[in-house]
């Protein structure tokens, strides 16, 4: 895989270490294929800086990305993490924590999505540091709003409901914050899944750029 860009990139000043960072991720995920259970992230990738948000997070994926971006910090607070996204969603409550961690921790997370970014891994794509959100050039990204599955009586379902408004409204108002949207557009437009292309999810203010055009 060519991770050359193919035009001039200036803005930010950030690509040569990140093309080098994906690369060693793309050669990383080569050679320990076997060893790695292809969950979350391999032994190498840690001391590069890369954390990966892969298949469905629950709440135990989320707490080991939580405890690495913690270690990340006290290894090295002024130093960026990375943290790639190719990710279905899962957990909501496990991707705020995740998210709060992000905004919190000293180091920058650049965030970039190869793949797909879809529900709230999408939310988590947009939480990066502002200039360092990414995406590969044939990314797909879907906003959404929470869903769950939840059984009980009639009054905890009516209880379960409320919390799930609160959380939308609040996902919805952090997203507007990151993309520059107004809340009433984010809020209409996560009514249903709502995809968006790289360049598409530039425009709309959830990635500041595509990391390299093929073309």
């Amino acid at each position: 895989m060519d991770l050359r860009p193919r035009t001039p990139m200036t803005n930010y000043g950030i690509e040569p270490n990140l093309l080098s960072s994906y690369s060693k991720f793309v050669s990383m995920n080569n050679q320990n294929l076997q060893e790695s259970n292809g969950r979350y992230v391999n032994s190498r990738a840690t001391d590069s800086r890369i954390i990966t948000v892969s298949e469905e997070i629950d709440d135990e994926g989320a707490s080991s990305i939580i405890s690495q971006l913690l270690l990340m910090e006290a290894e090295n607070p002024d130093e960026d993490v990375y943290l790639y996204i190719n990710c279905m969603g899962g957990s909501m409550y496990g991707f705020m924590g995740i998210y709060d961690t992000m905004q919190e921790i000293k180091p920058d997370v650049v965030t970039l999505c190869y793949g797909s970014a879809f529900e709230m891994s999408a939310f988590l794509l947009s939480g990066g540091a502002k200039g360092k959100r990414l995406a590969l050039p044939n990314s797909r990204i879907m906003l959404n709003q929470p869903e769950t599955s939840f059984y009980g009586c009639i009054t905890d379902l009516q209880l379960y409901n409320k919390e799930l408004i609160l959380m939308r409204k609040n996902i919805c108002s952090l997203i507007a914050a990151h993309t520059g949207q107004r809340f009433e557009k984010v809020t209409a437009d996560t009514n249903r899944d709502q995809f968006f292309s790289a360049a598409e999810a530039v425009e709309y203010g959830l990635i500041d750029r595509i990391l390299y055009q093929p073309f």
